[in-house]
């Protein structure tokens, strides 16, 4: 049985929205402000800025990471749906190096998730350049899932 369009993105966003929501408050990154790809890039979180760490990689991933992983690769109206609220932004190879378990790329919930801009000056169009950065397959699609919502 086919649901209507605005039943089945309902669905995409309470599917998205369980992870993000529980810890979003607790959410804390710093990125650095790059002059060329990938334009943003998590770097560590600076102590003297925040008083709550972020939770430990492997509850982020389990939280946020593997839901919107899975949820952007359903079909073109589900990755429509988590790219308009999260955006997949580079781990810094320091990170990496040291944090075993780490994605290559963390999602960032612009609305919610408390961002703290280091390097050239931030601009809100570098998410999308970032994103698209970052993840480029999921980006594939998106120009005609955009045309779709603007009918």
């Amino acid at each position: 049985m086919d649901l209507p369009q605005e039943v089945r993105i309902y669905i995409w966003r309470c599917y998205l929205s369980v992870a993000p929501t529980q810890v979003a408050h607790q959410r804390t990154w710093a990125m650095v402000v790059l002059p060329s790809l990938p334009w943003l890039e998590l770097s560590t979180t600076p102590p003297n800025l925040v008083k709550c760490e972020n939770p430990p990689w492997d509850l982020y991933v389990q939280v946020r990471h593997l839901p919107a992983l899975i949820l952007s690769q359903v079909n073109r109206e589900a990755r429509w749906t988590v790219l308009d609220r999260l955006t997949p932004i580079r781990v810094s190879d320091t990170i990496r190096k040291f944090s075993e378990g780490t994605p290559m790329f963390i999602w960032i919930d612009r609305y919610s998730d408390v961002i703290h801009f280091s390097g050239e000056k931030f601009h809100p169009d570098l998410f999308d350049k970032a994103g698209r950065s970052a993840c480029p397959h999921l980006y594939r699609s998106l120009c005609g899932a955009e045309k779709l919502s603007q009918l």
